[in-house]
């Protein structure tokens, strides 16, 4: 007997609330102290940054957006396997 499909658990929009760290068009490295990372997951599975910016401005854009909250964290979309060396 086969199981029955499982629905997708996973939100197609997201959010997370923290320190962001992103690279402009230009190469600069950029901080938002306070940002907002909205990602989408679209028709072809890619899952796409819709927003991303200081927190106080972004957040009345997505009513209802369920956010993970990660003070005090580096969230740095994009980043695969990053490594810090001291």
């Amino acid at each position: 007997m086969d199981a029955a499909p499982q629905p997708d658990a996973e939100p197609a929009i997201r959010g997370w609330r923290g320190r962001i760290l992103w690279f402009d068009d230009a190469g600069r490295a950029r901080v938002e102290e306070d940002g907002l990372l909205v990602v989408q997951r679209e028709a072809d599975g890619i899952r796409r940054v819709q927003a991303l910016g200081h927190w106080p401005a972004l957040a009345p854009q997505w009513p209802g957006l369920a956010v993970r909250h990660h003070p005090g964290r580096l969230i740095a979309p994009g980043a695969i396997d990053g490594e810090l060396t001291l």
